[in-house]
């Protein structure tokens, strides 16, 4: 049977961030039709897309909003409709969000992901986050008492008063995982208006990549080893599900605006709540097609999402899973970014300090 995971799409939110690009909403009146619905579709997709569930991650959004009941009948209608075999189940957490962590622990969540973004009180409000610094570094001791597992979300590029060194310092004794995302200032977002009319002033390009680096640093120096291009852990607490995603292997979603791969093919839910509460998704097969399978699509995404993971590509895989011969068909490609990159032990890399412009890297290799 086809082992996947499965993401589920919370999209309701106190308050929405200055620069969120992800589907959600505020009206939290919905909450209990949505999570209806929602076990409505896990139940229907049971039959379309059947799979032994690995991993389990709620995302959004606010999921830290579902009450431990809702968080319960969602779990319930998973067990009842997919055979489980799950080793990582995640939840995302706001820091003015979580009252319920023992409550998810008990119903069967083993890790928490927690938005903190920036230490920087002026950095926070600014960019529209509920909590302060204080709140979530209290969020992460609370969360580290409860749960093994504990990861922390950054976001870099916001502004030269950032300091990372001590964001990483403070935040690291009670983390098992972090990640650091840079700032995306998205055409509608508040952010984007709020940069044209000189209120907000994020880091340049160079800038934002400078801070990467002492990212990437600060995190190894406290253990935390960078495996995946915006993702460091210590060692055995890589994020199971997220890497599923970039070994390109199948995961399932559920929720308005949720994405799916599944059987080589990649499809999504659209990001209308109104329309999701109708029966307007998956499980009913509204689901929007991305793309129908396709080797060269799947030649062409595993070499970039392989090549985003510090493993990098496994050759021999490759070559056996697509019938090429990679070090034949590459050889020019590989030779105009040799200085950029290694092969060892079967597996071609991107080298470390050339991680911050490996979209640049993998560009050359894929282009014609």
């Amino acid at each position: 049977m086809t082992e996947a995971g499965l993401y589920i799409h919370i999209p309701f939110c106190k308050k929405r961030c200055n620069y969120c690009d992800f589907f959600s909403c505020t009206d939290r009146d919905l909450l209990n039709d949505f999570v209806d619905e929602l076990c409505n579709e896990i139940t229907l997709c049971g039959s379309r897309f059947p799979a032994l569930i690995t991993t389990v991650y709620f995302g959004g959004g606010t999921p830290s909003l579902l009450s431990p009941e809702q968080v319960e009948k969602i779990f319930n209608t998973i067990c009842n409709v997919y055979p489980m075999q799950v080793e990582e189940s995640t939840i995302e957490v706001n820091p003015s969000s979580d009252s319920y962590l023992s409550d998810y622990k008990k119903i069967g969540i083993n890790r928490v992901s927690i938005g903190v973004q920036t230490l920087n009180d002026d950095l926070l409000k600014s960019i529209g986050r509920l909590h302060t610094a204080k709140k979530a570094l209290s969020t992460l001791d609370k969360a580290r008492n409860i749960f093994d597992n504990v990861s922390a979300d950054l976001i870099l590029g916001l502004n030269k008063s950032q300091d990372i060194v001590d964001d990483v310092t403070k935040i690291q004794p009670f983390v098992t995982h972090l990640s650091g995302y840079m700032l995306s200032v998205p055409q509608r977002s508040v952010i984007k208006k709020m940069i044209k009319d000189k209120l907000f002033f994020p880091t340049s390009d160079d800038e934002t990549a400078d801070q990467y680096d002492v990212l990437t640093d600060t995190c190894r120096q406290f253990g935390l080893y960078r495996y995946e291009t915006s993702n460091y852990s210590r060692l055995g607490k890589e994020g199971i599900h997220n890497s599923n995603y970039w070994e390109m292997k199948p995961y399932i979603g559920v929720g308005p605006s949720a994405h799916s791969y599944y059987n080589g093919r990649r499809y999504y839910n659209k990001n209308d709540l109104k329309e999701y509460l109708l029966g307007h998704h998956s499980g009913n097969g509204l689901e929007k097609v991305e793309r129908k399978h396709s080797t060269e699509m799947e030649i062409m995404e595993t070499i970039m999402l392989s090549l985003r993971t510090v493993k990098g590509l496994n050759i021999s895989e490759f070559d056996k899973k697509f019938s090429v011969d990679f070090m034949r068909d590459y050889a020019d490609k590989l030779d105009s970014v040799k200085k950029y990159v290694k092969i060892k032990n079967g597996r071609l890399s991107i080298l470390p300090q050339y991680f911050s412009v490996q979209n640049s890297i993998i560009i050359s290799l894929l282009s014609d």
